[in-house]
């Protein structure tokens, strides 16, 4: 068995490389049709109209990578907060 923490400070611990179809099943789904529709928009803009178009999904992946950092310390802090109640917790 290995020791989580040696993993996490050699990197062995890789989140971006998990599978997401296999946490959220309807991520593929999602994607698709997502992609369709861009795909579809794309096809029936004007040219300045699909530059602005690019420019909205820029803007809109650099607020979901802004989110998705900010829910991962939450996450992580909270679990930190977790492990942490459970040293005060008694059994006796």
């Amino acid at each position: 068995m290995s020791d989580f923490l040696e993993d996490l400070y050699y990197g062995k611990i890789s989140p971006w490389e998990t599978d997401i179809n296999k946490i959220s099943p309807d991520f593929k789904t999602k994607s698709l049709e997502y992609m369709s529709l861009c795909n579809d928009l794309r096809a029936s803009l004007s040219k300045e109209q699909l530059i602005m178009f690019n420019k909205l999904l820029e803007k809109s992946d650099s607020i979901s990578s802004v989110s998705s950092i900010a829910i991962f310390k939450v996450g992580f802090c909270t679990g930190a907060r977790l492990i942490n109640s459970l040293y005060k917790f008694s059994f006796k």
